[in-house]
């Protein structure tokens, strides 16, 4: 898809001569991409005061790097980033706490199922040849089990692996700080906080006026530049 897909073309020429940065007019004139990535596009892009200034100020942020479009990129996938987060940032505390505890019971009960029926197996993996990807080691003939062996091909237990993705899921959730309540804001609340945390890995600044004009040309808030600051001190 390209500009003209998107935007009515006396709309795309109101858009540009509004003071759009050129390098984010290349791209969406020349790039080739998803409807998602347009439908995007249509949010972020517009003749909007304050969304020219939000491109404006990401340009100046970059204005150090290499003279290309490869900065509209960077900044298009941190908006994707921050609006696709895992499902479980938008559950509440509780309903997290819950989470971890049913992941953890449903792989112990399926490990000792396993195990008090002779059913747990070593899942393993190989990279090449006529078999190549993971397998069950037990599935295997004897002489292909021999061929494994002598490769000193690695194993792990089934029961050992769902233990370990109970383990994996509990510090996925327990390392992530949600603090939203669980509202009709919460994607919004989330999305800023988001977008303003990869602004300061990138920057060193969250930039704060940006954060504000991204999450409300995406979820039609009304959130200013002492707004998001407030909302990222709470």
């Amino acid at each position: 898809m390209t500009s003209q897909s998107i935007f009515p073309e006396s709309e795309w020429k109101k858009i540009k001569s509004a003071g759009l940065p050129e390098m984010v007019v290349h791209y969406v004139e020349n790039a080739q991409y998803s409807k998602e990535r347009a439908d995007l596009i249509r949010k972020m892009v517009s003749s909007s005061p304050d969304l020219i200034k939000m491109w404006q100020s990401f340009e100046r942020r970059h204005s150090n790097t290499n003279y290309d479009s490869l900065w509209v990129i960077v900044v298009f996938g941190r908006f994707e980033e921050a609006l696709e987060l895992p499902a479980f940032y938008y559950k509440s505390s509780k309903e997290r706490a819950e989470l971890v505890s049913e992941i953890n019971r449903t792989a112990n009960r399926l490990a000792v199922l396993l195990k008090e029926n002779d059913l747990d197996a070593n899942l393993i993996y190989i990279p090449s040849g006529n078999f190549k990807g993971f397998f069950v080691y037990e599935d295997f003939s004897d002489s292909n089990q021999w061929w494994i062996d002598r490769d000193k091909t690695d194993r792990a237990l089934i029961s050992v692996i769902l233990k370990n993705i109970a383990e994996r899921s509990k510090r996925e959730v327990k390392a992530v700080e949600v603090k939203a309540n669980k509202t009709k804001n919460m994607p919004a609340i989330l999305f800023a906080r988001s977008l303003a945390s990869r602004n300061y890995s990138s920057y060193g600044k969250v930039l704060n006026a940006s954060v504000a004009t991204a999450t409300n040309a995406l979820f039609d808030t009304k959130y200013d530049e002492s707004g998001i600051k407030n909302l990222l001190k709470s």
